[in-house]
C-alpha cells in the first residue's frame, strides 16, 4: 500500500478518501511518528491498530505524481 510513505491506493468512499487522502499523497507522520523513521510494517501496524489515526501528508501534484 505504501512505498517510501507514498500512498499507492485509496478506496473510494472510505474514511481516508473522505479526509482527502489520494494515491500519490506522501505520508509525513502517522500518529505523530515520522514516516522516515518507520518501516513499512510499522506504518501498517500504526494504521491498523491506533484507536484514532492522525496523518500528516503532502497531497500529490495535480497530475497525481508524488511530491518529494
Amino acid at each position: 500500500m505504501y512505498f517510501e510513505g507514498v500512498v499507492s491506493n485509496v478506496e473510494p468512499n472510505s474514511l481516508a478518501w473522505a479526509a482527502g487522502l489520494r494515491a500519490g499523497s506522501r505520508l509525513v507522520e502517522i500518529c505523530q511518528d515520522a514516516t522516515a523513521t518507520l518501516t513499512h510494517d510499522q506504518m501498517l501496524n500504526l494504521l491498523r491498530n491506533a484507536s484514532i489515526v492522525k496523518l500528516v501528508y503532502i497531497p500529490p501534484h495535480e497530475d497525481g505524481t508524488a511530491r518529494r
